[in-house]
């Protein structure tokens, strides 16, 4: 950072700054030699992604301490953030990775968002990786992920929009639909993340139908009668629910069952 001296008995200046949080107050950083106009100090000393305002005070050559001016005579920098922030998703659950920021950060917030709703705090790392378990997702939903770094009880923002990474919890797979003569069974994998009951939805294969919810079980089967059936394609498709009746997603497009029901 850099000034224009003022005229006057000035021997040094003393740099003062304060994080941009709702509680920051100005600390003393350093001093200049002699009657240097400029300062730096290593990023290493800031907390990532941190707005800071810096403001000087003159030091004359009896070491009286000259006031820092007016309340908008300040200079305002932001901490490099985290970066390179990626989920991957693996047979355990959502592996989130990132580059430590180069600033002081001791440990990282980790944040969880699902369908673009809003975010949560789930876990604190003391390494830039963390282990979303598969367990504690929603099969089918889209989450999101963003990274707090903190140090010494400072916490920040969450960054710029484009600072998180994405992935998607495996939807329920192995979807299959039987036609028997008095009804069709429709049945599926258990998927590993946290599905107490499981919506199905049938549609029928006629221009303008979508598909309808037709039940709602707690197991990975259902018994679909012949009496609410008409002769056709019939599509077959589940979304999980969680315990917390969270309803996930189906999947892509091509993740039904279908089958054919015959004229009577």
């Amino acid at each position: 950072m850099t000034w224009t001296a003022p005229a006057g008995d000035i021997a040094s200046y003393e740099i003062h700054r304060r994080p941009t949080t709702p509680d920051g107050r100005y600390q003393r950083i350093g001093r200049t030699n002699h009657n240097e106009s400029s300062f730096s100090h290593p990023v290493s000393d800031l907390v990532p992604d941190t707005e800071y305002d810096y403001r000087v005070k003159p030091v004359t050559g009896t070491g009286e301490v000259g006031g820092w001016g007016s309340g908008s005579n300040y200079a305002r920098a932001t901490a490099p953030p985290l970066s390179d922030l990626k989920a991957e998703l693996v047979p355990k659950g959502v592996s989130l990775t990132w580059t430590a920021p180069a600033g002081d950060a001791a440990s990282y917030k980790i944040y969880r968002m699902a369908e673009r709703k809003s975010y949560w705090f789930i876990a604190t790392s003391h390494t830039p990786a963390f282990l979303d378990p598969m367990a504690d997702l929603v099969p089918g939903v889209d989450y999101y992920y963003r990274i707090k770094p903190s140090a010494l009880m400072v916490w920040l923002g969450l960054g710029p929009g484009s600072n998180d990474a994405q992935a998607t919890a495996p939807a329920v797979k192995g979807l299959k639909a039987i036609v028997y003569s008095n009804g069709v069974t429709v049945s599926w994998e258990k998927p590993v993340g946290d599905a107490a009951s499981y919506q199905v939805y049938r549609r029928v294969a006629k221009p303008g139908e979508v598909y309808v919810e037709i039940a709602e079980r707690k197991v990975p089967y259902y018994w679909d009668p012949v009496s609410g059936l008409t002769p056709g394609t019939e599509y077959y498709r589940v979304k999980p629910v969680s315990s917390a009746g969270v309803v996930g997603g189906w999947g892509p497009g091509n993740n039904y069952a279908l089958v054919r029901i015959p004229t009577a």
